[in-house]
């Protein structure tokens, strides 16, 4: 497989748009948390904003897989406000992408951080991954006869 990011630049970035609703806040996880666009959520659409870019970039049957987040929310967004999340390419390195993201509402930053995404290949990395059912099943199927 050949890493089909080739014409992929540092400096790339893909934004999205996000309106805070009862899909997205942190009520979803827990009724008793606040009415606000949750943490979670947020961490996801930057994912979702640095995924996508790359899928402009992928040669057909690769995928790219999250590998690393750190990111802080620092501002909470009411339901109701949109949301401007933005993913940008700092570093590549072979299969690895580096991403500057960041979340902004009407009143300035909420969020901000960096992501790690590598491009894998799909059937490969499924395959792999269906694996550990497999070698799972056989490791109970092995107690269960003890």
């Amino acid at each position: 497989m050949t890493l089909g990011i080739g014409a992929l630049e540092i400096g790339a970035s893909r934004t999205l748009v996000v309106r805070v609703d009862g899909t997205n806040m942190a009520t979803i996880y827990d009724d008793r948390l606040l009415e606000v666009f949750a943490t979670p959520q947020m961490i996801a659409f930057m994912e979702l904003s640095a995924s996508s870019l790359l899928e402009d970039y992928m040669e057909e049957g690769q995928a790219s897989v999250g590998a690393g987040v750190d990111i802080r929310h620092t501002s909470a967004t009411p339901e109701g406000m949109d949301v401007t999340i933005t993913a940008t390419v700092t570093g590549i390195d072979r299969r690895r992408v580096d991403f500057a993201v960041e979340a902004r509402d009407a009143c300035g930053q909420v969020g901000s951080g960096v992501h790690t995404r590598f491009i894998v290949d799909r059937e490969a990395f499924m395959k792999k991954t269906m694996e550990k059912t497999k070698e799972k099943t056989q490791d109970l199927m092995m107690e269960q006869k003890v």
